[in-house]
């Protein structure tokens, strides 16, 4: 447990989704574009003329095995952002799949990082000391809200920081603010782990994937 809880502000209440400053430049590209729901076989009809299909292409079906990395020398769960100065993204469409369906998201990840580049709304691969895998993380009012909503089964395709793949959730769990990585993540078997806060209480929530064969 670090003598520091970096989690300061700890989580925005959901009416915050329409406060926040506008982004410029590049941070509001990289923003708006990194998160995709894709489209279900099952509903492709139904929602084809209300917007385009995103498609995974054949070249990010292989799970690149990620490079050894140094430790980041952060070890505890990153913080939600400070009250003032947050710059937020606008929230990402979701379409909704058929009961029951698994669905599939697409993210690319902007940088390696810590809690700088998640404060400039970027998804971050997080290297924590001690957690049992990478940590791919982003504020929730950023587009960190569609890992609230994933559930066991659903596809996940990476892009970036050496962790191009396609993966399946296998599980969730929350963890406390302030939680040393290696504690949050213990017995939690993952090859990444997606991490966001949840917009009500103080927990974070954090999804294991394993690569999809």
């Amino acid at each position: 447990m670090s003598d520091v809880d970096p989690f300061r502000g700890v989580h925005r209440a959901r009416r915050r989704r329409t406060v926040g400053l506008t982004l410029t430049g590049a941070v509001a590209a990289s923003a708006l574009a990194a998160v995709t729901w894709l489209v279900p076989a099952a509903v492709a009809d139904q929602t084809a003329a209300a917007a385009p299909a995103v498609v995974v292409t054949a070249a990010e079906t292989a799970v690149t095995p990620a490079a050894p990395v140094e430790p980041a020398q952060a070890a505890v769960l990153a913080a939600p952002p400070p009250e003032t100065g947050v710059l937020a993204a606008p929230p990402s469409e979701i379409i909704a799949p058929l009961p029951d369906t698994p669905r599939e998201l697409a993210i690319a990840i902007d940088t390696d990082g810590y809690q700088t580049e998640l404060d400039r709304c970027l998804w971050v691969r997080m290297d924590l000391a001690g957690a049992s895998a990478p940590i791919v993380g982003a504020h929730n009012d950023c587009g960190g809200e569609v890992v609230l909503e994933l559930r066991v089964g659903d596809v996940v395709a990476l892009t970036g920081t050496r962790l191009d793949g396609r993966y399946v959730v296998t599980g969730s769990r929350d963890g406390r603010p302030g939680q040393d990585a290696a504690e949050a993540t213990a017995g939690f078997t993952a090859s990444v782990i997606l991490q966001t806060c949840y917009f009500d209480g103080p927990d974070v929530r954090l999804v294991a994937l394993a690569p999809l064969v």
